[in-house]
């Protein structure tokens, strides 16, 4: 499967360019209209997104803050609004007359029938509603009250404006990343530096030895784990994977450790149309010097499938993604898997075997010779 990089790259160029518009339109930094250029855009320097987008996280802790300081401000308002209400010498004659209602009521509990008692609640309780309704009414005639009200609501407004924009900011910023990343896996696939030359690897720490894999097979069979080392194309199909030519290419590996010095050999193997773009990377390292090798690290297994008594072989794998180390050998590219779109059954993580496949494939026959 031959990967479009580069379309994807132009695509999302465009959509990056679509959102800076997008997130910074008004602003000094905008272009005039009528002045793009006719050619593809480019993506954002990583510099000025991370400094448009640390300026809008800044602006909205600002906007946030700001909006604590003004609903705070509003409660104190409002607090100082109901003093001055309680203070009137209407709240003072509503009060006092729900007291006396309110005693009415205690007396009618006690002596009076049930009606009675119904219309000594129901004239406390209109009481209240009244002495509520007329604190309702004076505090929203309250200038200061209105002010602060009306504050807190643009201080609001400014917030989700300055959250939107953060939001594209981000979006821009993770574009900006998407293109960055994609330019690098496309660096990686057509880099003619010689990668025996190098000093060191990069190694992430979750990588499994060869020789931990050949001595103890059966505890690899379907279960995916990641191997570091140097692949070049290979013609060498043996055990069970012997007539397996038509459906895979065959790579050859051998592990690096961190200080990049050569270890375990093994034998790779990639389906066809899923490791076209590998093969092809392999070939173009030849260019530059025959027996040049791409480093790599690889996600593979031992398919249950492909596991029997006499070929359960822990030097033969089946590669199910990889990513490139870049050009001067400080970071990996993305997978694979992350940039083209593999088939469903290189797609997933395959399951780990149940305990009938491992004794099937235990007592299965080894393969034919061939003819």
């Amino acid at each position: 499967m031959k990967i479009a990089v580069a379309t994807v790259v132009k695509a999302l160029c465009i959509m990056s360019a679509s959102l800076a518009g997008s997130a910074r339109a008004g602003s000094p930094q905008a272009s005039a209209p009528g002045s793009a250029a006719t050619t593809a855009p480019a993506a954002p320097a990583p510099d000025d997104t991370a400094v448009s987008l640390a300026a809008a996280e800044q602006a909205y802790r600002q906007a946030l803050n700001n909006e604590q300081a003004a609903r705070t401000h509003l409660h104190t308002v409002r607090d100082d609004c109901l003093r001055r209400f309680q203070a009137t010498q209407e709240f003072a004659e509503l009060h006092q007359h729900i007291e006396q209602l309110e005693h009415a009521l205690h007396l009618a509990r006690q002596k009076a029938q049930p009606q009675q008692r119904l219309d000594a609640s129901s004239a406390y309780n209109q009481a209240r509603l009244k002495l509520d309704q007329r604190r309702r009414q004076f505090m929203q005639v309250d200038p200061a009250l209105v002010q602060a009200q009306q504050t807190l609501w643009q201080a609001q407004q400014q917030t989700q404006a300055a959250l939107a924009q953060v939001q594209a900011e981000r979006a821009l910023a993770a574009a900006a990343e998407r293109i960055r990343q994609l330019q690098l896996y496309a660096a990686c696939v057509q880099a003619d530096d010689d990668q025996l030359e190098l000093k060191q690897i990069p190694l992430l720490g979750d990588e499994t030895p060869i020789a931990a894999v050949v001595a103890d097979p059966w505890k690899y069979v379907g279960r995916v784990f990641i191997v570091c080392g140097a692949v070049e194309v290979s013609d060498w199909f043996d055990g069970t994977y012997q007539d397996a030519k038509p459906t895979h290419l065959a790579f050859s590996f051998q592990q690096l450790d961190r200080a990049a010095s050569p270890g375990n050999r093994a034998l790779l193997y990639v389906r066809r149309g899923v490791g076209d773009e590998l093969a092809a990377a392999c070939a173009r390292a030849t260019l530059l010097r025959s027996g040049a090798t791409r480093v790599i690290r690889a996600r593979v297994t031992i398919p249950p499938q492909r596991a029997s008594l006499a070929h359960a072989r822990g030097d033969m794998l089946e590669v199910l993604d990889w990513q490139y180390l870049a050009p001067g050998g400080g970071q990996w590219s993305l997978w694979a898997s992350q940039v083209q779109q593999p088939p469903p059954a290189a797609r997933h993580r395959p399951a780990d075997p149940t305990q009938p496949q491992l004794a099937q494939a235990r007592n299965a026959a080894p393969p034919a010779p061939p003819r």
